[in-house]
């Protein structure tokens, strides 16, 4: 990102809910992320040992990186789009390496084959 950046790109980022998958409980995740559990797990584990909300968690991720200019999000109505406004904290919350993944067939949408 950094190189785009010196390049002068404007960089937009969006599905940072993983079309809500990463919103979604563990038992109400489609069993076609089973395969995902380990990093899904960790994930889970993170909110729960760090009494962290998803959606907050997901919304200000972003923030770590200050090569990012706009975060684009998809709402279904006005009340998702409250919470989404009232979650977001502006703060620059470091997400561990348990859980971060590059792996395209998790973290692209486009790719699941479900």
């Amino acid at each position: 990102m950094a190189k785009l950046k010196e390049t002068g790109t404007e960089i937009h980022v969006r599905s940072i809910f993983l079309q809500g998958l990463l919103l979604m409980q563990q038992d109400n995740r489609p069993r076609y992320f089973d395969q995902w559990s380990e990093v899904l797990n960790h994930y889970d584990n993170f909110l729960k040992d760090s009494n962290a909300n998803n959606l907050e968690v997901c919304l200000n991720y972003p923030f770590q990186f200050e090569e990012i200019d706009k975060i684009i999000i998809g709402v279904d109505n006005f009340d998702q789009f409250v919470q989404i406004i009232n979650s977001i904290q502006l703060t620059k919350e470091t997400i561990p390496e348990e859980f971060v993944s590059e792996d395209l067939d998790l973290i692209n949408p486009r790719q699941w084959k479900c």
